[in-house]
């Protein structure tokens, strides 16, 4: 019984581990993209791990369409 027992409590300290290494991953991940917002990074818009899913600020009149990637509008006049 007392081999059970330990066994369970091995499992039930991965399972925990498991876990808060996903919440301190996942709050690393938006305390960096917080960061790069704030910094306005340009680099942003090629990152490919980043998906916007919805717009919290637009100009009067803009429509929101889906799934359609964001690009640099650039000022060159070729």
């Amino acid at each position: 019984m007392v081999e059970q027992d330990t066994v369970g409590w091995i499992c039930s300290f991965f399972v925990i581990a498991f876990l808060v290494v996903i919440i301190i991953n996942e709050i690393i991940k938006r305390w960096r993209l917080s960061l790069r917002l704030v910094a306005l990074d340009e680099s942003l818009l090629q990152d490919r791990s980043i998906i916007i899913e919805d717009l919290i600020d637009a100009p009067e009149g803009s429509k929101i369409v889906q799934k359609i990637p964001a690009f640099l509008i650039s000022d060159d006049d070729s």
